[in-house]
């Protein structure tokens, strides 16, 4: 599955766009460490590959997550409390609906995992390296998860979203369904939200 990021790029007559088009390309140049060409309707989009995850990449993906985690912000002793519930084994890559976001031939930018049985699933893990934040990354992520959920005979998904994630969500048509423990902290509670599909 491909999707073209919202960095693609097309070709403005308004300078004020073409602008902006510049602006965004140097920063997903600066962040991704990719080489935009002008092609003949402007510049050539970022595409990026939405595929199952391998187990093999458990390790590096589990570190993707901690460090998407860590970019909020959260401390260290924090952080040490999430490991065990953040963390990606190989066996689960297997069983669990787990898909990855990459640009060919470079380093993984995403991970999304999905838990249990329709009619309602979990989506448990949707983490976005740091340096393709901003980038359309997640939205490329929750769009693909809510396909294959979808397609996988689910009626919604529920969300247990960090906090810092939660107006990204609603923002993409998530609605607020009260709260839930954290798993990792006792005594943290997270919005528990819902996405109809």
């Amino acid at each position: 599955m491909c999707f073209r990021g919202a960095s693609s790029i097309q070709s403005f007559s308004n300078p004020l766009r073409s602008s902006l088009a510049q602006s965004v390309t140097a920063v997903a140049q600066a962040r991704l460490g990719v080489r935009w060409s002008p092609g003949r309707s402007g510049y050539n989009a970022l595409v990026i590959r939405i595929r199952p995850a391998r187990p093999d990449e458990a390790a590096a993906l589990t570190g993707l997550v901690l460090r998407s985690k860590a970019h909020w912000g959260y401390a260290e002793d924090f952080l040490a409390l999430c490991r065990e519930e953040l963390a990606l084994r190989p066996e689960e890559l297997e069983t669990l609906r787990a898909h990855v976001a990459e640009r060919d031939g470079g380093p993984l930018l995403g991970v999304f995992t999905i838990r249990g049985a329709p009619p309602d699933g979990i989506l448990e893990h949707l983490y976005v390296e740091p340096s393709a934040m901003g980038l359309g990354v997640g939205r490329m992520l929750l769009r693909a998860a809510r396909e294959i959920a979808r397609s996988s005979g689910f009626s919604a998904l529920l969300i247990h979203s960090d906090p810092n994630a939660e107006a990204f969500y609603l923002r993409e048509g998530a609605v607020r369904a009260g709260s839930v423990p954290s798993g990792s902290v006792p005594g943290r509670m997270l919005p528990l939200l819902r996405l109809e599909l």
